[in-house]
């Protein structure tokens, strides 16, 4: 079970600011020329917007069906979801990281492997709930919004607020710092 991280892949925004269905040929284009057959890959994929040096995760996604990432990040309903984004940032570029399974030597690997890539992309989804509250994913993120263990989960807390169990339990488990 390994994966490779590809991107990011700028998604081209019109004028108005608006992403069209035809912005994936462009989109996997850019992925082809960066690894050849990973816009037919499975795995997970985040839609972001880049502004500066800064990354901010707006939705997250798994590709495991027919067509891999092409067949599945540029749906209809995605793009509403993209378009929501840009139109409400306003400033920034769109673009996607693809998360493909690959084998142990590095090739992608295009066996089913839905239960794993189901799993990953939970993991994603906590992950970038952390950096946004405001991610677009409704799907498996009720406990990973409302639960809070001060300190581990939910709200990140203050540094030094805590108290000594958590604080070694953050320690434990490589949370040290903010």
């Amino acid at each position: 079970m390994q994966y490779g991280v590809y991107g990011p892949f700028p998604i081209p925004a019109g004028r108005p600011r608006f992403i069209e269905k035809r912005a994936r040929d462009d989109v996997f284009d850019q992925a082809e020329s960066a690894c050849r057959g990973l816009s037919q890959a499975h795995g997970c994929y985040i839609f972001s917007m880049r502004a500066g040096r800064g990354y901010r995760p707006w939705y997250v996604g798994k590709a495991c069906g027919k067509g891999g990432f092409r067949g599945e990040c540029f749906q209809a309903h995605k793009l509403q979801h993209y378009n929501s984004v840009v139109t409400k940032t306003r400033r920034g570029t769109p673009v996607l990281h693809l998360i493909a399974r690959s084998t142990r030597s590095g090739k992608l690997s295009f066996r089913n492997a839905g239960q794993e890539i189901e799993w990953l992309e939970r993991m994603l989804i906590g992950l970038a709930l952390r950096e946004n509250p405001e991610l677009l994913n409704r799907k498996d993120t009720k406990y990973l919004k409302d639960l809070v263990v001060p300190g581990i989960l939910g709200r990140p807390g203050k540094p030094g607020s805590f108290n000594g169990a958590t604080d070694t339990l953050r320690v434990s488990l490589g949370l040290r710092g903010g």
